[in-house]
């Protein structure tokens, strides 16, 4: 099987929403539906897609905000990393820090907490624990895509300066990332284009130093 990735880019901060399909039975997941509800609605039934399923990287603002209305209008599960408990709760409040909307907050029918595959009616997502840059960062990988949230972008990684971020955790998880994903996995992440590990570790400045020290440590 060779699934089919579609994508939208919602709300403000100009965030990915991924829609992951089985080609055969039109089963989908929705990972990282961030705002813009209708948008991604719209993708679906374009895509002539029955979702199964949400999974989020993380529980940031902008990657949540259209998870409650597509839980309602699909009668489809939320599930979450435990660890990012915090972060929903804070929801609303940081709405309001950044003078966005005030929607409510998700419920999540589903708390990960283990590192065992999610699978969905033909759809197996592998669970990598990527902390750093909020507690229960999550990274899900299907076939060879990768889809990391805001722990990697193209020529970047993730802030560590909202509360529970933690720079040294997110280096780790990036080492850990190069060390056990396949360098040319496509790597979809939360904001900007797609890119790779290979690519990453030969141009991202936050990258080209771990993969330095990888290489002493051989």
């Amino acid at each position: 099987m060779s699934i089919e990735v579609h994508s939208v880019v919602t709300g403000p901060f100009q965030e990915n929403s991924y829609l992951i399909i089985d080609p055969h039975s039109r089963n989908g997941v929705c990972v990282d539906p961030g705002d813009e509800s209708q948008l991604i609605s719209n993708m679906i039934k374009d895509n002539d897609c029955t979702p199964v399923a949400i999974i989020n990287t993380h529980a940031h603002l902008d990657h949540i905000g259209a998870v409650e209305e597509l839980k309602n209008e699909y009668s489809i599960p939320f599930y979450l990393n435990e660890n990012e408990k915090m972060v929903l709760d804070s929801y609303e409040v940081t709405c309001q820090m950044f003078q966005m909307p005030v929607k409510s907050t998700p419920t999540v029918d589903r708390w990960i907490s283990n590192e065992s595959d999610l699978e969905f009616e033909g759809l197996t997502f592998k669970v990598m624990f990527t902390p750093g840059h909020t507690p229960g960062g999550t990274t899900f990988i299907i076939e060879n895509h990768v889809f990391v949230g805001d722990t990697l972008f193209r020529g970047s990684v993730g802030r560590t300066d909202l509360p529970g971020g933690n720079w040294g955790v997110l280096e780790e998880s990036l080492m850990r990332m190069i060390e056990e994903i396949p360098s040319n996995h496509i790597v979809h992440s939360g904001h900007g284009p797609e890119t790779s590990l290979e690519k990453e570790r030969q141009e991202n400045p936050f990258l080209i130093p771990l993969e330095k020290q990888l290489n002493s440590e051989l």
